[in-house]
């Protein structure tokens, strides 16, 4: 049976090697990229918290990274579909935009936490929960691999498509 990463490896490597993550694993995102792009993530987060145990949730680590004024940033169409559909998906099936979310925050976040030193980087800090936090993601998806695949790949998707919308954005406003 293949493993989730297997199956997810095409839209992880396409979400990973979009212009602006690359910005963001480089260290050289702009402050509006990086703003932007948490702030819709903290509305996936905030989400998918609702299906974690409360000492995994991460949206108020989302919100500490962001600045003090938020007024005036859009949430993207892309980041609203991501939600809708998310609204409508049998709650069976949210693990795997979990373990793409969450799990992508623990491992590549470290990267990107790494190479950008001067920025509020609370939403990829897992310190004190990480091993607990492995354990019940890989609990729950345990022998479900094929079966979460579709939703895993959405997640990569959806996420490509939030970058999108960023990158648009931010090139708009040049």
């Amino acid at each position: 049976m293949p493993k989730i990463r297997d199956l997810i490896r095409e839209a992880h490597d396409a979400a990973e090697s979009h212009p602006l993550n690359q910005c963001f694993i480089n260290g050289t995102i702009s402050d509006t990229a990086y703003n932007l792009y948490v702030f819709q993530r903290s509305y996936i987060i905030g989400f998918l918290d609702n299906f974690l145990p409360e000492k995994f949730a991460r949206q108020q680590e989302f919100i500490k990274d962001l600045p003090d004024n938020t007024e005036g940033f859009p949430i993207t169409q892309s980041t609203q579909d991501y939600l809708n559909h998310l609204e409508e998906l049998d709650d069976r099936y949210m693990i795997g935009h979990i373990y793409v979310n969450y799990m992508g925050d623990l491992y590549g976040g470290q990267i990107i936490r790494n190479n950008n030193p001067n920025r509020r980087t609370n939403h990829l800090n897992f310190d004190g929960i990480q091993n607990e936090f492995i354990h019940h993601i890989r609990n729950r998806m345990h022998e479900r691999d094929e079966e979460l695949a579709e939703q895993a790949n959405n997640a990569f998707r959806f996420i490509h498509d939030i970058l999108d919308d960023v990158e648009f954005l931010v090139t708009d406003e040049s």
